[in-house]
């Protein structure tokens, strides 16, 4: 977890400021983390991400920490087989949730496994949204 917060805030240093000052409808953010993994380790993978951060996750969205988070699997495609989003407002608020998230692991999980330890590869991205559609009206 720690590695994870040490590359995107080496990342967010990297980005200039001035690309992301945009109006604020546009300026959500979706952080990625991409892990190539054995595939008999997904589901454990799945599984203790599912009881031990996605409530913490859950928590900081009700807070109004950040917009949305989870996981999703390689169905088909590249090597990455395992994949992390958050989304929040800014980078900002996304750095402030995952060290929020961090930290909270910590007092509650303090011996939790790193799931991530026999994944062969990692990558981060960070996209920002540009022109999209709407939901559709209620």
């Amino acid at each position: 977890m720690r590695r994870l917060m040490l590359l995107a805030i080496a990342v967010a240093v990297l980005l200039p400021t001035q690309a992301l000052a945009q109006d604020d409808e546009l300026a959500r953010g979706m952080f990625f983390s991409h892990w190539q993994c054995p595939p008999a380790l997904v589901g454990d993978i799945a599984a203790a991400y599912d009881s031990l951060i996605r409530p913490i996750e859950q928590e900081l969205v009700n807070e109004g920490l950040m917009y949305g988070a989870g996981m999703f699997f390689h169905q088909w495609g590249d090597e990455y087989n395992v994949n992390w989003y958050r989304l929040g407002q800014d980078r900002d608020q996304v750095f402030d949730a995952i060290d929020e998230i961090g930290r909270r692991m910590e007092q509650r999980h303090p011996d939790a496994p790193n799931q991530f330890e026999e994944c062969t590869a990692h990558k981060d991205n960070i996209y920002w949204w540009g022109p999209r559609t709407s939901p559709p009206p209620q």
